[in-house]
């Protein structure tokens, strides 16, 4: 006999306070200034519009590739000002410390088994790694249990690597 498998159907994640340092360790912070500096000084690059969300109703979350027709991956540079000019909410990192925060990550569990999802990135806050890189958080599905890591902005992104977004 075939066991299915239902997820609870989540509905409202809150938003977590988030500190990059204390969340990934000494070095990490949320990147400053234009793509090509150095990621000190300037405004933090993150989706004001997100920021101001206190609570998301997570079945209304976009999961976008940004790929056009005849492309099979593109750079997460050219993902992000796709994303930002396409006028989406990025959720930004706060969502990514729920989400990994949530009791038995519901969430995910539900849009792992309900939606087929195995992979996104939160592009909201773009980090600055303790090696100076340029990354989004991503989940990923690791041998049937999700991860939280960071993926570059320089490495490629397919049909696969999809971006958490919700309309503008």
């Amino acid at each position: 006999m075939t066991q299915i498998i239902v997820a609870d159907k989540p509905r409202i994640i809150q938003a977590l306070p988030f500190n990059p340092a204390g969340f990934r360790g000494d070095g990490w912070s949320i990147w400053r200034g234009p793509a090509d500096g150095w990621g000190w000084e300037g405004k933090e690059e993150q989706d004001a519009r997100s920021l101001e969300l206190k609570e998301i109703d997570v079945t209304k979350i976009l999961f976008e590739t940004c790929l056009q027709k005849g492309e099979d991956s593109i750079k997460g540079e050219w993902k992000l000002k796709r994303l930002k000019s396409a006028n989406r909410i990025l959720l930004d990192a706060r969502f990514a410390r729920s989400f990994y925060n949530e009791p038995d990550q519901r969430t995910l569990k539900w849009l792992r088994i309900d939606k087929g999802i195995k992979w996104f990135d939160l592009p909201g806050t773009v980090l600055r790694s303790q090696f100076e890189d340029r990354c989004v958080f991503c989940f990923c599905v690791i041998n049937g249990v999700w991860r939280l890591h960071c993926h570059w902005l320089e490495n490629r992104y397919d049909n696969e690597t999809m971006s958490a977004v919700l309309e503008g």
